[in-house]
């Protein structure tokens, strides 16, 4: 579900939703589950293509295995980290019945000042960035460290494994390395020489575009920690901005510009919030 189809959800709707408290309850994402199927092709490649492609006459060669292994470990170990994670807003677990300066009327709970309702999870995530579909979870202040650590392990773990497609690649005929594919797997050199240049070639060209990607999410994300901002309050800023030429690149002032059209400021004279519904579809920000 999309933000646009979250938009037009009612509270009621809403209210109606399960609360997914991390990424691996069901229903999985379409995009999780690619993930999954995409990095099961690239280890089977690597383990099983350009591993053995590279150690059959020489067994010494199979150390080039260990700095692969290591990444893979610590890349799935931080995957399941943030998958099972739990950003949701303490305030909510808490319940401590103080009166706070935000208030959800979803989650029926006081919420800190940079809480946003995730419509795709049904809860309040503290310092909220985004949810990332590739991990079916919301990435907030409990969970955006272990997802920065995350993204640096895939970019080594697939700028390791593009050096060896591309030295396969380049030295692939030469040095015969598809009748050492076919003498493994007992097969015709032929079908191997094909098969290997396809496999790694798709591997290759797929771990590039990820790259790029990586390397663009990385420095926007440096930039973004650098302003002390999220990707969601980005986000808002650039809308807000199309309206308030002179909005600030500030956490604040960009809430501040925005909170007025989504829920009301709970005063501390209030000991009962009514959140107006009919403004608040997403509580505490809107997308």
């Amino acid at each position: 579900m999309d933000d646009k189809e979250n938009e037009q959800l009612s509270n009621k709707e809403l209210s109606k939703k399960p609360v997914k408290l991390h990424g691996c309850i069901f229903p999985l994402h379409t995009y999780q589950i690619t993930s999954y199927i995409i990095f099961a092709f690239y280890f089977f490649v690597f383990y099983f293509i350009e591993t053995i492609a590279l150690s059959l006459y020489n067994p010494r060669q199979y150390i080039i295995a260990i700095p692969y292994t290591i990444l893979l470990i610590l890349t799935l170990a931080f995957t399941l980290i943030v998958t099972l994670s739990d950003p949701t807003d303490p305030e909510i677990y808490e319940q401590k019945n103080k009166v706070k300066e935000y208030y959800c009327s979803l989650c029926k709970s006081y919420v800190l000042s940079r809480s946003k309702h995730c419509g795709t999870c049904n809860r309040c995530v503290n310092v909220f960035d985004h949810h990332c579909n590739w991990l079916n979870n919301c990435i907030g202040k409990r969970n955006y460290k272990q997802f920065i650590t995350l993204l640096f392990f895939v970019f080594g773990l697939c700028l390791y494994q593009s050096c060896i497609s591309i030295i396969l690649i380049a030295t692939f005929h030469f040095r015969n390395y598809d009748k050492q594919l076919s003498r493994f797997y007992k097969c015709e050199e032929e079908p191997m020489r094909i098969t290997g240049y396809v496999f790694i070639s798709l591997t290759l060209v797929s771990q590039l575009m990820l790259l790029i990607f990586l390397i663009d999410l990385l420095i926007l994300h440096k930039w973004l920690n650098k302003e002390n901002l999220t990707t969601f309050e980005y986000i808002l800023y650039l809308r807000e901005k199309e309206k308030n030429p002179e909005l600030k690149l500030n956490h604040l002032e960009i809430k501040q510009s925005h909170i007025s059209k989504v829920i009301q400021r709970v005063e501390a004279k209030d000991l009962e919030v009514v959140v107006n519904k009919e403004q608040d579809h997403s509580c505490c920000y809107k997308l």
